[in-house]
């Protein structure tokens, strides 16, 4: 399971596309660790919009994000054998881990006043499949 808020700011480039920066804290929970990995990732990212209708009120949109985590906080992880008493890692993660992040989040969006708008759809991303919700203003 993962957790994940991001913030996003970005320069519309035309009615069509848009470039920025995205921001994300990341919180997963291996249950065959069992462990907790905490992350923040930060990356560029390309949102392309395909706007049905004349009115712009609904938009079919895809955001692509590349750019680079950081492991800065980590629980679990190690498991003790009971026969042995010999402590095993058991995840590929670690403390000050560097990571490569990427996401993809295809969604619909709806303009409901002015330029307050409401994101919904899946998210695919190198550590995480879920669902994304989000408002842009």
């Amino acid at each position: 399971m993962t957790e994940c808020p991001a913030i996003t700011g970005g320069v519309r480039i035309d009615d069509k596309r848009t470039f920025g920066l995205m921001v994300w804290q990341g919180k997963t929970w291996i249950d065959a660790a069992p462990a907790s990995v905490y992350s923040i990732s930060t990356g560029l990212y390309m949102r392309r919009y395909f706007h049905l209708g004349h009115k712009d009120i609904v938009a079919l949109y895809c955001d692509f994000a590349i750019g680079a985590g950081y492991v800065y906080k980590m629980y679990g992880g190690y498991m003790t054998n009971v026969e042995t008493g010999e402590t095993v890692k058991t995840t590929d993660y670690s403390k000050g881990d560097v990571l490569f992040a990427a996401t993809l989040q295809p969604g619909i969006r709806f303009r409901f006043w002015k330029n307050l708008h409401l994101f919904l759809g899946p998210t695919v991303s190198t550590n995480t499949i879920g669902l994304h919700l989000g408002v842009g203003f």
